[in-house]
């Protein structure tokens, strides 16, 4: 089904409706309009899909003042390319969270190389590592100037 609306993009940010108005009914009859000036959109309505079309023709990529425009045919709210805002989404529920969690707990459970907390410190284990880090500590901390003896 052919949308006898178009969506307008990249409009100049001090522009009026009335200006808006004005400039899109140039060309053909328009039924109504929208501009929405802080995100430099607008939406115009057209009798038919076919002044629609022809409009989106006519201005596309084409210049108010200093901005270039870009205009298409409009789509429906539940067309399926725009994307769906996230708490809206189903798959999203209390219940599908709940499944996720538990998949990545037996994931990560499966993983031998991830660290358990109650698992001892590899610093104890290997004395190499231990005096790696002692050495590698920020200057403000290392012994340097203690005596040892």
């Amino acid at each position: 089904m052919a949308s006898s609306r178009i969506f307008v993009r990249g409009l100049p940010p001090t522009y009026s409706e009335e200006e808006f108005k004005k400039h899109f009914a140039k060309q053909l009859s328009i039924t109504d309009a929208k501009l929405l000036p802080h995100r430099r959109i607008g939406y115009v309505g057209y009798k038919t899909p076919d002044d629609a079309a022809k409009a989106v023709k006519y201005f596309n990529k084409s210049f108010i003042r200093m901005s270039k425009i870009g205009v298409e045919l409009a789509l429906p709210v539940d067309h399926e390319s725009l994307p769906r805002p996230r708490r809206a989404d189903p798959r999203n529920t209390a219940n599908h969270r709940q499944q996720n969690t538990a998949d990545h707990e037996t994931i990560a459970d499966s993983n031998p190389l991830k660290r358990k907390r109650g698992a001892p410190n590899e610093t104890e284990q290997d004395p190499k590592l231990k005096e790696f880090l002692e050495v590698m500590q920020p200057p403000s901390k290392p012994k340097t100037w203690t005596n040892e003896a």
